[in-house]
């Protein structure tokens, strides 16, 4: 694993409704990943298979929709996602997400 990724390095990748850059990718040898999203709309429901998920906001606000129940976020909050556990988000903001592997991987599936 690199020390220091610099952001200029990280390759943008266009989702519709949102796009993310993927600083740190998950593997045998790093338990974890890191990635920045960019959200300028809305991004579909999930469920998270393995690991527990973070959503740090940077910046902007929107709305998380987590096992049917919305949570409102502005910069500086945190949110955390369950293995087991569906949801979705939608604004304009910034995002930060951070996600450990638990000891079965990281892994999510798409639902909506």
């Amino acid at each position: 694993m690199k020390r220091l990724v610099k952001c200029g390095t990280v390759p943008s990748n266009p989702r519709g409704g949102y796009s993310y850059q993927r600083y740190v990718q998950h593997s045998s040898s790093v338990p974890f990943n890191f990635l920045r999203i960019t959200v300028d709309g809305r991004h579909d429901t999930r469920r998270v298979l393995a690991g527990i998920r973070n959503y740090y906001v940077a910046s902007g606000s929107g709305c998380f929709t987590v096992e049917g129940e919305d949570y409102e976020v502005i910069a500086g909050d945190l949110i955390t996602i369950q293995p087991g556990e569906t949801y979705s988000y939608q604004g304009k903001m910034e995002l930060l997400e951070f996600n450990i592997d638990t000891g079965d991987g990281i892994a999510h599936e798409d639902v909506g």
